[in-house]
């Protein structure tokens, strides 16, 4: 009688166990299909009638975002500049993801109602981007647009929105508790620091123009949470600076991003040959720094990365606080540089 008692008290512990197990799965799957109601970059009121497994995003920086979320693998159609992680690429090469044009300019509308999506992302600043949102709408296409990312409280906020249109906000809360546990972790090295080195991004430098990436940018955000000065935090975001702008800057540390020259060889000769630099602290220590790839996208891209490339700045900055200096030249192996506890 005692063993049948016993036994009867496991299968109905199996039966417990079963049921909450099949009730989470059934809770799961609920939540998935409930309507969620978000508000869009535009003021738009979106309903996103069910967790979405198709979708098209119109932006490099929101295609990490969509991978960051663990939702890559929905993703049907992203621009010709999504890059990132090296899974665009690959699943682009073997049609596995189809392209729909550019960023700026020369988006497919057409390619993308083919494809039919759950849900289509594109960013607020882009006009060409917004003119579609009529014809996507008309197609019965739903259209959520992102913020355009100009510092880290609106990445935030583009987690928050991307987590509500997926049905992720848990995930969104772990991403953003994430994204700030690193910013802190930063910050406490370089915080006590009485040095703050003067840093000058650039983003163009030939014979006959220098543009430089001003204050109140997303690079100018990364540099400070780095612990060192913009050299042109006095100027606008994006601001075309002269040659003696530089000498007055008076640069510690300079960063060429390759995001608009493409080729940043020539800026580095154009620079190096410049007698009038010859005097300029960067140059006298030979603080030049080079950045492409994967190194250049993540200081320009606005993207969740962001973090990345505060604390690629902090190490360039401060060496003697971190693991040392980094490569002069940095191109898609950044993330060797980063610590070993932020592998996702």
């Amino acid at each position: 009688m005692e063993k049948k008692g016993k036994v009867l008290a496991a299968i109905f512990i199996v039966a417990v166990l079963l049921g909450a197990g099949l009730w989470a799965v059934i809770s799961s799957n609920d939540e998935e299909d409930i309507p969620v109601t978000l508000t869009d970059a535009k003021g738009r009121s979106v309903t996103i009638e069910k967790a979405p497994h198709s979708i098209v995003s119109v932006s490099p920086a929101l295609t990490e975002m969509v991978y960051a979320f663990g939702s890559g693998e929905d993703l049907v159609g992203v621009t010709n500049y999504c890059d990132f992680p090296s899974d665009v690429t690959e699943r682009v090469e073997n049609g596995d993801l189809e392209t729909v044009g550019g960023f700026f300019y020369g988006i497919d509308v057409e390619k993308i109602i083919l494809l039919a999506p759950d849900v289509v992302f594109l960013e607020e600043s882009v006009s060409e981007q917004i003119s579609m949102i009529p014809k996507l709408e008309q197609a019965e296409i739903t259209v959520v647009v992102m913020f355009t990312c100009y510092n880290s409280t609106l990445i935030k906020d583009n987690i928050e929105i991307m987590g509500k249109a997926l049905h992720k906000e848990d995930k969104a809360e772990s991403l953003i508790v994430t994204m700030d546990n690193k910013f802190e972790a930063i910050r406490s090295k370089v915080e006590n620091s009485e040095d703050r080195p003067r840093i000058m991004l650039v983003i163009w430098w030939d014979e006959s123009s220098i543009w430089v990436s001003g204050g109140g940018s997303f690079v100018d955000e990364i540099i400070e949470r780095a612990g060192a000065v913009n050299a042109f935090e006095e100027k606008e975001a994006w601001a075309m600076v002269t040659r003696e702008d530089v000498v007055a800057a008076d640069p510690d540390i300079i960063i060429l991003a390759a995001m608009s020259m493409g080729d940043v060889n020539t800026a580095l000769s154009v620079l190096k040959s410049d007698a009038l630099m010859a005097g300029l602290p960067a140059v006298v220590s030979d603080e030049i720094y080079s950045i492409f790839g994967q190194s250049d996208n993540i200081f320009m891209r606005q993207s969740i990365r962001m973090v990345d490339a505060t604390y690629i700045c902090a190490r360039i900055a401060h060496p003697d606080l971190f693991d040392g200096k980094v490569p002069k030249e940095l191109g898609d192996d950044y993330s060797e540089y980063l610590p070993i506890t932020w592998a996702d």
